[in-house]
């Protein structure tokens, strides 16, 4: 019985320090760049991209810790500023929190004020906004 329990411990322990491993940083601190999603990437794109270029160090972790941030499957496209010494809690952050830049399609042939409406919607615009973005086109 004490057997079986300093066992189960030693695994437990294991498994603790195997997943703290996981979800630390993959590398030192560094520069940060811009991350791009392109638009319709599934989460699943998205995680091994992340993989590929270094910035999460476990991809099963990673999905965990971004379904547990977000609530959902879902990361918006455009682009995020992260940097590959970002452990995996900080990049999850960043991707379900607010872009840095954010795609916006607007389809040709359509005037000044429906482009600037189309963006101003996208992009959470005021009326001044708007109002100053069509003086400068």
């Amino acid at each position: 019985m004490k057997n079986t329990f300093s066992i189960i411990v030693v695994l437990l322990l294991v498994a603790v320090i195997f997943f703290f491993l996981s979800i630390a940083a993959v590398e030192q601190p560094s520069e940060s760049e811009l991350f791009v999603i392109e638009r319709g990437a599934s989460v699943s794109d998205v995680v091994d991209k992340l993989y590929e270029k270094g910035f999460i160090g476990n991809k099963w972790f990673f999905h965990i810790i971004l379904k547990l941030k977000s609530g959902s499957d879902i990361v918006e496209s455009g682009g995020y500023e992260i940097a590959k010494g970002m452990s995996s809690w900080k990049i999850a952050e960043i991707l379900t929190g607010t872009l840095e830049m954010k795609w916006v399609f607007v389809p040709e042939g359509l005037r000044k004020e429906e482009v600037v409406e189309i963006i101003g919607s996208e992009l959470n615009w005021s009326a001044g906004e708007k109002r100053k973005f069509i003086g400068l086109l």
